[in-house]
């Protein structure tokens, strides 16, 4: 079997996209099932080749193709027609195309080419499908949505998608999750008993909620509990407000865009992991602080967080706030009760190791084969 993958966005661009690709696709090579990828040349945000080179030692085939570049900043970026050209030609051979997170411009070409090549197409819904922004919302219900549902399937990640989807009378819907390869996350349930570390890692924007966060931890600071202590990892258009809290307030520290190796040590010294998102797909992220020994505090349970951490009922300062500070108590008061849970939090994850994950993916890759062939 042959897979061609097209992503909306270059696998040089830093991200969820990236780490998908970067667990899934070689795992599907090393089963024996032909890959070749194929990206636009639009990178969003920062941009590292550590994707695009571990492709290369698999001798995966990986294509950038060009886009118009008169809208990328509202993600509406259509491939040229050389670029389409090339992906009719070379797609040919292909059994099944898999698309991720399709943007505004590549929906129609690539439904138009699904249709010219009469081949299985896949859509990968690997981001909110509604994020609270008013003018994207609309444009999801009002024409999106419409252009989606016709092809051949759907990939989502979570209950709360697969709902949506199926609302709107979408078929062939398959709910397989994001993965952790738990290997490479070691629990640490010895934690330190003197300074309480709340860890946020992610792209610093007002959709993942940071601006709420360095409000919570300077009120926190107003206080006097300079004894919690927020440690904030990523890049965005709002690392500028998060380097000024880091600087005014020594309860917060920044440490910048980090490798894998600092992530996971952060993750194994953090006592809390915040994510008070607007919007979010399947976050890696929640994966690998629950793998690590963290206990949550999220705006979602994303259908894995267990009872015990804490679901924000709303995204508000005051909400974030009153949680972390009750995660604190947890700690100090009851000890035995935050192990028990942060330990709960590591034995849920062991099924979504990306083994079993891409074992459900490559199920659904034969289904949708026989159903299209």
């Amino acid at each position: 079997m042959e897979i061609a993958f097209i992503f909306p966005s270059s696998l040089k661009s830093v991200g969820g996209v990236c780490n998908w690709a970067k667990e899934v696709i070689p795992r599907l090579y090393r089963r024996g099932i032909s890959v070749k990828i194929y990206a636009s040349e639009f990178i969003d945000g920062q941009a590292t080749d550590i994707t695009v080179n571990m492709l290369r030692k698999y001798n995966i085939a990986y294509t950038e193709l060009p886009i118009k570049h008169l809208l990328k900043r509202l993600y509406i970026t259509p491939f040229t027609k050389e670029g389409i050209r090339r992906l009719e030609s070379e797609l040919s051979t292909s059994d099944i195309i898999y698309i991720q997170n399709i943007f505004i411009g590549q929906d129609k070409q690539l439904l138009e080419l699904m249709y010219k090549l009469k081949k299985p197409v896949i859509v990968g819904y690997h981001t909110p499908l509604f994020n609270n922004r008013f003018l994207h919302d609309l444009c999801v219900k009002v024409r999106l949505l419409n252009i989606w549902k016709k092809f051949s399937a759907h990939h989502v990640l979570t209950n709360e998608q697969k709902e949506i989807l199926l609302s709107h009378n979408f078929k062939n819907v398959f709910l397989i999750p994001n993965g952790i390869d738990t290997r490479n996350f070691i629990p640490n349930f010895v934690k330190d008993n003197d300074v309480f570390k709340i860890l946020f890692l992610g792209r610093l924007n007002k959709i993942k909620g940071i601006n709420l966060l360095l409000e919570a931890a300077r009120n926190l600071y107003a206080k006097g509990l300079t004894n919690i202590k927020f440690i904030i990892a990523g890049d965005g258009p709002l690392k500028v407000k998060v380097l000024d809290f880091a600087t005014r307030y020594y309860n917060i520290e920044y440490r910048g865009f980090i490798n894998e190796e600092l992530k996971k040590e952060l993750y194994r010294q953090a006592h809390v992991f915040v994510l008070p998102s607007k919007a979010e797909g399947f976050p890696l992220t929640i994966l690998e602080a629950m793998a690590s020994g963290c206990y949550i505090i999220s705006s979602s349970d994303y259908g894995i967080v267990p009872k015990g951490n804490i679901i924000l009922k709303e995204l508000t300062v005051h909400a974030l706030e009153k949680a972390i500070i009750s995660s604190f108590h947890l700690f100090t008061k009851n000890k035995n009760l935050y192990y028990e849970i942060i330990k709960t939090n590591r034995y849920v994850i062991e099924k979504y190791d990306w083994d079993v994950v891409v074992e459900q993916l490559i199920q659904m890759f034969k289904e949708v084969y026989k159903i299209y062939v």
